[in-house]
């Protein structure tokens, strides 16, 4: 896993691999077993390469990722996802406009 977002309930989270693999991962009220978890949805493939940080929106509709130096939105409905910017800031964050 190379980013995790869990959603405002605390009963799933997005993941990606280092791959940027995308998958939602969902469990049960008090998981406490391997059998209160559900890994049965596919992964989706970003094509992307692979994610730095990924933070979920406040109503849950998109997933705001970095790649590399681009910044990328998801639909959570669709997992399609829109490149925003192209960027060179780096970890300079006095560098984003």
């Amino acid at each position: 896993m190379c980013s995790v977002s869990f959603t405002m309930d605390n009963q799933s989270a997005y993941i990606c691999d280092t791959k940027g693999n995308l998958k939602l991962l969902k469990w049960k009220e008090n998981a406490s077993c391997e059998d209160h978890f559900d890994y049965t949805q596919e992964d989706t493939r970003l094509n992307w390469g692979q994610t730095n940080a990924m933070c979920l929106s406040q109503n849950e509709e998109e997933l705001l990722i970095s790649s590399g130096s681009d910044l990328i939105v998801v639909n959570t409905k669709t997992l399609s996802g829109t490149k925003v910017k192209k960027t060179r800031f780096g970890s300079d964050i006095k560098a984003i406009k």
